[in-house]
């Protein structure tokens, strides 16, 4: 699976119809689906969705933390300073009138 497309046609559906709910996978696989339904919202666009899907993902086959380079505070304390970064970047940094990148330009503004 490269894709997310992919995994939302294929993998999802099999796994929903072929997982037996004793196997003792099923909530990873619950989580595993949660979290690609929020990447098909855009969830991952805002701070706080990022860190939400964080979460979920460090429920995932956990191992109390072993084998995991960064533990979760780690990991949402570095999405914040990314994201003040980035803020500080488009409010002081961008030239007037660009557009950054994904964006269309507002018409009448230049």
């Amino acid at each position: 699976m490269t894709n997310r497309q992919s995994i939302v046609e294929n993998f999802i559906p099999f796994f929903e119809k072929y997982m037996l709910p004793w196997t003792g996978k099923q909530k990873t696989f619950e989580t595993f689906k949660e979290i690609n339904i929020r990447f098909g919202r855009k969830d991952h666009h805002s701070l706080e969705g990022s860190k939400e899907i964080a979460r979920l993902a460090y429920q995932m086959n956990s191992t109390k933390g072993e084998g995991r380079k960064y533990t979760l505070p780690q990991i949402l304390a570095l999405m914040d300073q990314s994201y003040a970064i980035h803020s500080y970047r488009k409010a002081f940094f961008l030239p007037k009138g660009s557009v950054l990148k994904g964006q269309k330009p507002q018409e009448g503004k230049n």
